[in-house]
C-alpha cells in the first residue's frame, strides 16, 4: 500500500570557475591561488591539488601551451586584448575548436569553460593576472583599471553571486534538490503571481541556513519553470482547464538536464494543479535523447502518488530521439494539444550538428492551425529574431500572446556567451510568446 517512487541520483558535472581552486573550489582571494605555469588557464590552491588534477588537465594543457608557442603568444588571450565583443566571441570559439582538433576529441564542458569564460578584463580582455582586480563581492568580474569596471555591474553582481554560490554549494554539499510541492487541488484555481510567489506559498523552503534557503528557492524555480510555464500558457490560450480530461504536450528539442531532469515535476506541478485532468501525456522529442539510456528503461516503473493512483489519474511519458519534423512522419505521432519549444534559439541558422534543422521543424510545429505553440528564450533580445525567422517560414501566423517577460521563468542564473557584453547573465524561459 505504500507509495512507490522512481529515484535516480543527479550529480553535478565538473564546472570551471577561474577564481577558485579547481580541485577544492576554495576562493582565490582567501588562499592566493596560482595559475598553471604552462597554460596559465587554470588555478590551484596548492601543488598537491595541482598534482592531483594533472591527469585530467595534462593533455589540454600541452595543446594550449603548444598553440601559444607556435603562434608566438605568452598566453592564449594575448591577441584578444582590445578587440570588439563579437571578435572576442569568435576568438574563443576558434580556440575551442582548434584545441579539440589538436586533441582529437571534443572538449569536456569544464574545458570549454576554461576558454569561454577565463579571468580577463571584461572591457578590454586583458589576461595578465598581475594587472587585474576582481569584484570583491562576486569575484566573477575583473578589470585592469577602474574605468574598465562597467557602470552596470551592480545590476548583475548579485546574479553572479547566486551563480557562484549555487555551484560551490553543490560541490561541497551535493545537488540542491528541495522537495517539489505535493498539494493536489480539489478545484481548479487559476495560476497567478509569479514562480517565486507560487513556490513560497505552496512549498516553503527547507529549514537550513539562510543561504541554503535562497538556493533551495532558486532550485525550485529551475525545476518548476517548464510545467508552470505550460500551465500559464494553457490559461493564456483559453483552454477549459476546469473540465479538461486529456492533455497531450509535445516538448520540442527536449534535453535531459532541463525538461527531463526531474520527471515528477510534471505530475506535481501540472497534473495536481488541474483536478479534472485524468491523463497527461508528455512527449519529449530531441535529437540528443538516447532511448537506450538506462534512465529510460525504468521510466515505466515510476509510480504516481497515492491520491492520483486511487483516482485513476496518470502521467504518460514518451521519448522520441530525432528532429520534430521527422517525428511527425513516424507512426508514434499523435496530434498534441500544445507544443512547446523552450529556449530554442529558433533564429539560429545552424543548430544540431551545424545544420539548419529549425526551418523544417518550425514549419512542422505550426502545421496545424489550431495547436498553440509556446516559444521561450533566454533574453528579450532573441524573441524578435525568433518571430522574424518564423514569419519568413510560415505564411499565416496568429500571435495569441505577444512577447513578454515570463512570470514563471527560472531564477537560476547561467552565463551568457552569445551576448555577454550587454546581458552577461541569462535565465531559462525568461521571455515567452504563444503562437498559432
Amino acid at each position: 500500500d505504500e507509495e512507490e517512487e522512481m529515484e535516480y541520483k543527479l550529480v553535478q558535472r565538473e564546472v570551471f570557475l577561474p577564481y577558485v581552486c579547481h580541485v577544492c573550489k576554495i576562493l582565490g582571494q582567501s588562499y592566493g591561488l596560482k595559475r598553471c605555469r604552462n597554460c596559465k588557464m587554470i588555478s590551484y590552491c596548492s601543488k598537491e591539488h595541482q598534482r592531483l588534477h594533472w591527469p585530467q588537465h595534462r593533455d589540454l594543457c600541452k595543446v594550449i601551451s603548444d598553440i601559444c608557442k607556435h603562434e608566438r603568444m605568452t598566453n592564449l588571450f594575448q591577441k584578444a586584448v582590445g578587440i570588439l565583443p563579437d571578435e572576442y566571441r569568435y576568438y574563443r570559439i576558434y580556440y575551442v575548436n582548434k584545441c579539440a582538433q589538436e586533441l582529437g576529441r571534443n572538449l569536456d564542458s569544464w574545458e570549454k569553460e576554461m576558454i569561454y569564460f577565463p579571468q580577463v578584463c571584461h572591457t578590454c580582455y586583458e589576461f595578465d593576472i598581475q594587472k587585474l582586480t576582481s569584484c570583491h563581492k562576486c569575484h566573477h568580474v575583473s578589470y585592469c583599471k577602474p574605468s574598465h569596471l562597467k557602470s552596470d555591474h551592480d545590476i548583475w553582481c548579485k546574479e553572479f553571486q547566486v551563480y557562484r554560490d549555487f555551484i560551490l554549494c553543490q560541490f561541497h554539499h551535493g545537488m540542491i534538490q528541495p522537495s517539489i510541492p505535493k498539494r493536489v487541488l480539489q478545484h481548479y484555481a487559476p495560476l497567478t503571481g509569479d514562480i517565486r510567489t507560487f513556490m513560497l506559498s505552496t512549498a516553503g523552503v527547507s529549514n537550513k541556513s539562510l543561504l541554503m534557503n535562497k538556493l533551495d528557492l532558486v532550485a525550485l524555480t529551475d525545476t518548476g519553470t517548464c510545467p508552470l510555464t505550460v500551465l500559464f500558457s494553457l490559461q493564456n490560450a483559453n483552454f477549459s482547464l476546469e473540465e479538461i480530461k486529456f492533455l497531450t504536450i509535445h516538448l520540442v528539442g527536449a534535453e535531459m538536464h532541463f525538461e527531463i531532469d526531474n520527471l515528477r515535476k510534471w505530475e506535481l506541478l501540472l497534473l495536481h494543479l488541474i483536478p479534472s485532468l485524468r491523463i497527461l501525456k508528455i512527449v519529449f522529442v530531441g535529437p540528443e535523447l538516447n532511448s537506450d539510456n538506462a534512465f529510460f528503461q525504468i521510466v515505466d516503473k515510476s509510480k504516481m502518488c497515492r491520491k492520483c493512483h486511487i483516482a485513476g489519474r496518470k502521467v504518460v511519458y514518451d521519448f522520441w530521439k530525432g528532429l520534430y519534423h521527422d517525428f511527425l512522419k513516424s507512426k508514434n505521432y499523435k496530434k498534441p494539444d500544445l507544443i512547446s519549444a523552450f529556449n530554442a534559439g529558433l533564429h539560429r541558422l545552424s543548430d544540431f550538428e551545424g545544420k539548419d534543422t529549425w526551418s523544417p521543424t518550425i514549419e512542422a510545429m505550426l502545421k496545424e492551425p489550431d495547436i498553440p505553440v509556446i516559444v521561450t528564450e533566454y533574453t528579450e533580445k532573441e524573441m524578435p529574431l525568433d518571430l522574424q525567422r518564423i514569419q519568413s517560414i510560415v505564411d499565416s501566423l496568429e500571435i495569441i500572446m505577444s512577447p513578454a517577460k515570463n512570470p514563471f521563468a527560472s531564477s537560476k542564473p547561467s552565463l551568457n556567451f552569445l551576448s555577454e557584453e550587454t546581458i552577461p547573465v541569462i535565465f531559462k524561459n525568461y521571455y515567452i510568446t504563444i503562437l498559432k
